[in-house]
């Protein structure tokens, strides 16, 4: 006997027409088909998802797989365009007078927040989230003078210490010290390394270049809106350094 491809309901032996289904009957196909199609498009976008989940998550994977661990590191707010090419132009009077020093290039300009040194993978997989989840507000950069480090022999910029950067950088401690990294004991002294004397013909020209200096440098004053995960590559020539990491600075 044929059955009704819409009702499932026997027909009679008599008559092969499907039996017409009373309307409650049709009401209740036609919401069990509505549950059966969202239910097959709730289980298509799931599936999309967890395909898009896993490609992304094989891509971390093979970009984790790539780094070379252990990994010099470093935390640091870096220069507004602006204030760099204002700092070149007046930091290019200064490399005439001391071609002694080894300059650091434009590029590298940084304020570190916190050093973390050799950085192992667990380190490194503790670390990200970590400082993602953070929440800091944007903190205005104000550059001073420059000055010399007499001990490690190097010319730098000063950076006033303004109360959202120092909160910054003690929520980066407080945020990185799970991941076995220790805060400096010393007090924070943020700053711009500009050069580095080589050898003692590179000291004579960093203390004849600073006693030259001007004691204030008019900068433009800009809001750093994010800081960065830089790691450092050693050299002969000078560090070299990369930006693995870029995590916003928003208030909570």
């Amino acid at each position: 006997c044929l059955q009704s491809p819409i009702t499932r309901l026997p027909c009679h032996d008599s008559c092969v027409q499907p039996v017409a289904p009373s309307f409650p009957l049709r009401l209740a196909q036609a919401f069990l088909l509505l549950l059966y199609t969202e239910a097959a498009e709730v289980r298509c976008r799931f599936q999309q998802e967890i395909g898009t989940l896993a490609r992304a998550e094989n891509g971390h994977i093979r970009r984790r797989n790539a780094l070379n661990f252990p990994m010099r590191l470093f935390l640091a707010v870096p220069l507004a365009e602006p204030v760099v090419a204002e700092l070149t132009r007046l930091t290019a009077r200064w490399r005439r007078s001391a071609p002694d020093l080894r300059w650091s290039v434009p590029r590298s300009w940084h304020i570190t927040l916190q050093f973390l040194g050799n950085t192992t993978g667990q380190q490194y997989d503790c670390l990200l989230p970590r400082l993602a989840a953070m929440h800091a507000s944007p903190a205005p950069i104000r550059l001073a003078g420059p000055g010399v480090f007499e001990r490690a022999q190097i010319l730098h910029l000063g950076v006033e210490p303004t109360p959202l950067l120092v909160e910054l950088q003690q929520r980066i401690a407080v945020a990185t010290s799970p991941c076995g990294f220790e805060p400096e004991s010393r007090p924070y002294h943020p700053h711009i390394t500009l050069a580095r004397s080589k050898g003692r013909d590179g000291s004579r020209s960093l203390r004849a270049l600073a006693a030259r200096l001007p004691a204030e440098c008019k900068l433009e004053t800009f809001t750093a809106r994010e800081f960065l995960l830089y790691e450092s590559h050693l050299s002969p020539a000078g560090s070299t350094y990369e930006v693995r990491n870029r995590f916003i600075l928003a208030a909570e």
